[in-house]
């Protein structure tokens, strides 16, 4: 059934959810499948490798000003921590910050004794960077997703340590499909910490649609 049959939501309502999505594939999906209630069908896509190398850019010394929300995306593995900072606009544009490799051993994690925690206590800084925007606005880290699938023990507990003063989330990768639905929001029994399962199929798809929405354009118009 789709969204007009609710007496609760405004036909204004509905036009600007979808303006939010026009344009956008992953959005556009969400969209067709829970406002209109209908099936969303994707069309073939294939990336060539050349025009997304082409896409680089070389980034001056402040940060653009579309550029609204930092966060700080960490995989874990076994001897090291991979982490990500992106900047991102409110139109789903993004910009890659930096990419950080910090080595040491991620299963030793003790939070009521972190002295030998050497490779826990290398992602602060990276939570306590500032950034400055071509305007002179100053951004800081706004949030940070962790993997939790590997020393998920270890991994919790910084996370509910660092969690007292930022703003760290528990993230793992959901063991089945979450029928088009980017991500949801459980607990990480038996503790009290919220935990993002994340469809790792719908954001590859999300990642695939966007690389063929052309530098400088917000979307594309569907056929």
């Amino acid at each position: 059934i789709w969204q007009a049959y609710s007496p609760f939501v405004t036909w204004a309502e509905t036009a600007a959810e979808f303006l939010h999505a026009h344009g956008l594939p992953d959005r556009l999906r969400v969209f067709t499948n829970t406002v209109l209630g209908e099936l969303y069908e994707e069309k073939g896509q294939r990336i060539d490798d050349a025009p997304l190398m082409n896409r680089r850019e070389v980034y001056p010394s402040r940060l653009p000003d579309k550029i609204e929300v930092v966060t700080v995306g960490i995989d874990v593995q076994g001897n090291r921590f991979e982490a990500e900072t992106i900047g991102w606009a409110a139109d789903g544009e993004n910009w890659s910050l930096s990419y950080d490799v910090l080595y040491g051993n991620t299963g030793q994690f003790d939070k009521r004794n972190q002295d030998d925690d050497e490779v826990y206590k290398q992602l602060y800084p990276l939570f306590e960077r500032e950034w400055i925007r071509e305007d002179g606005s100053i951004l800081k880290v706004d949030a940070v997703g962790m993997d939790t699938g590997f020393h998920s023990d270890q991994v919790y507990d910084f996370i509910e340590v660092a969690g007292q003063l930022h703003r760290v989330f528990a993230m793992k990768g959901a063991s089945s499909s979450l029928k088009g639905k980017l991500y949801d929001i459980t607990r990480a029994k038996p503790r009290r910490l919220t935990l993002f399962m994340v469809d790792g199929d719908t954001a590859k798809n999300a990642v695939v649609e966007r690389l063929v929405i052309e530098p400088g354009q917000r979307g594309r118009s569907e056929e």
